[in-house]
């Protein structure tokens, strides 16, 4: 089905960046896994296995700690795929970088650009060898590259064009956050 292979796609994605990260790195990304809890009745695929079956060895974190407080702690996050939590790290304005992986993931013709801003300043990566470099170089000091004119002006102008910051919608989020 569409759904297996997507999600086969995105945990080859990212098996290929964790294992293009230097050890020293990985070995400090505290990953939070999937609350699968949440899907007991549904058939889902357990990330962490496929991880462990490959050799990567994370430090993962209890998803009954609160996620809200480990993103606002955090110097940086990365979101292994779309999903609320990549815009509730932008709207806290944490540095952050999403993968959005184009053969798991589409957009139509009419949006094919929609990430393009967020991918010229490296907050979206597209490919997972890419991805694990930029982190490699940004990792001791994100603050440096999130804090740049660039990444802040792609960043607003997406929150912007997208959720109306100071909307509803901005509201919203941060409240479901808490």
């Amino acid at each position: 089905s569409y759904c297996e292979e997507s999600v086969i796609k995105n945990i080859n994605f990212n098996l290929i960046f964790f294992k293009s990260l230097k050890n020293s790195i990985l070995s400090k990304i505290i990953y939070r896994p999937y609350p699968n809890h949440k899907l007991k009745d549904l058939m889902f695929y357990s990330k962490e296995f496929y991880y462990k079956k490959n050799n990567i060895e994370l430090n993962t974190n209890s998803v009954k700690i609160d996620s809200d407080k480990q993103i606002r702690n955090a110097k940086l996050v990365i979101h292994d795929y779309i999903s609320t939590s990549y815009l509730e790290s932008l709207l806290l304005n944490i540095p952050t970088v999403f993968f959005f992986n184009k053969q798991s993931s589409f957009l139509n013709d009419e949006h094919k650009d929609f990430f393009k801003p967020l991918i010229d300043c490296k907050i979206c990566h597209t490919d997972p060898k890419l991805a694990s470099e930029f982190i490699n170089e940004i990792f001791l000091d994100p603050e440096k590259w999130w804090k740049s004119k660039i990444v802040q002006d792609a960043k607003n102008n997406f929150l912007k064009l997208n959720l109306n910051k100071s909307g509803k919608m901005f509201n919203y989020l941060i409240n479901i956050s808490k």
